[in-house]
């Protein structure tokens, strides 16, 4: 069984949203900010460049404004 942990990167941010591919996932806060994690393959996390991340970090590139959904894909 598998028991829920808190993300250490997240604590303080309500998480209202979260989309998950097979290889990165998104999270989307309560104030409109978007955080990411995985491999980063083509740039997917949207960090401004492709080092792998295995905690979420916070999304700055493409000066991003008060986002509402967030979709991840794989392909």
């Amino acid at each position: 069984m598998h028991t829920p942990k808190v993300v250490a990167a997240l604590e303080g941010e309500r998480v209202v949203g979260v989309s998950a591919a097979f290889t990165h996932s998104l999270f989307i806060t309560v104030g409109g900010k978007v955080y990411s994690c995985g491999y980063n393959d083509f740039g997917a996390l949207g960090t401004g460049d492709q080092d792998r991340r295995s905690t979420p970090t916070l999304v700055t590139a493409g000066g991003l404004g008060h986002v509402v959904y967030v979709a991840a894909g794989d392909g």
